[in-house]
């Protein structure tokens, strides 16, 4: 998987490039838009900007994979200028989302864009991290876990939402007994809708909780929205999106509403002619 992304999005490609701005963005940056909170800190873990050989830190703990990423614990991770990531490019469920479409399709066009709000604390990646390494799948996490996707295991409540909303609206059980002996089948399934994914917090893992307002950056400074915003900006222009789908969580669309930003409906489409302007710069 890391091969074909190398050969699908190289060095200067949209998609690679915003991998590297996401996953070395700097600690000032952080605090600048809001992210770095002393209830809510972050650890950026999942972007990566070079699809290259993935070795993971000598031993999981929270402080020995902040420092593998490239700063101190007092950076929270925040300190990596080679954009070293536990992804391929961007997580999981993006990046396997990706695969599959280029798998099957040569170039993005009138895709749909899943646009996802969860977020999740340092522990999530980190358990997770450790489970797939030591059950046999190697030391590329970003790969074992984007093939765990397809093989429908271990998706939690959003994962088995979202290919249930693709698939069809049956119970995962029967998603399972049907596509489980031939993952590629769910790739196409993914394919043949031109279905993508994104994770609107790409960079925000370090929250107290992975849900509610408490684990969402603070609300004196906004500008974590904007950043949010424009990230998602430069993805659905990679990716020639047509049609955006929101999954916001209440807690998100509490907190943007609270800090003024704008309010989505459910359903947003780009104007066919590609001359919007997109979100506003930060």
């Amino acid at each position: 998987m890391r091969n074909d992304f190398e050969r699908w999005f190289p060095s200067g490609s949209g998609l690679r490039s915003l991998a590297a701005r996401i996953a070395t963005m700097q600690m000032t940056s952080a605090v600048s838009h809001g992210i770095c909170v002393p209830t809510c800190q972050p650890w950026n873990l999942l972007a990566n900007g070079l699809a290259r050989g993935w070795t993971p830190p000598a031993s999981h703990s929270s402080v020995n994979w902040a420092h593998w990423k490239g700063g101190s614990p007092a950076d929270r991770g925040f300190g990596a200028v080679t954009g070293c990531g536990t992804a391929i490019l961007f997580d999981p469920f993006v990046d396997a989302a990706l695969w599959a479409y280029r798998i099957s399709n040569k170039q993005f066009n009138d895709t749909t864009v899943l646009v996802l709000t969860d977020f999740g604390p340092i522990g999530f990646v980190v358990s997770e991290a450790q489970c797939l390494l030591s059950s046999g799948h190697g030391l590329d996490y970003g790969e074992a876990a984007s093939k765990e996707f397809f093989r429908l295991q271990n998706l939690g409540t959003t994962g088995n939402n979202i290919v249930k909303g693709v698939i069809g609206a049956r119970p995962i059980e029967a998603i399972r007994r049907e596509y489980g002996e031939d993952p590629l089948a769910v790739a196409r399934a993914f394919a043949e809708k031109r279905v993508l994914l994104w994770n609107y917090f790409p960079f925000q893992r370090g929250s107290l909780s992975s849900c509610g307002l408490k684990g969402l950056p603070g609300r004196s400074n906004c500008r974590w929205f904007q950043l949010c915003d424009s990230l998602l900006d430069c993805f659905l222009r990679s990716v020639r999106a047509r049609k955006i789908l929101w999954c916001m969580n209440g807690a998100v669309m509490s907190a943007r509403i609270a800090c003024g930003c704008k309010r989505y409906g459910s359903v947003w489409s780009h104007p066919a002619s590609w001359g919007w302007k997109g979100f506003p710069p930060i």
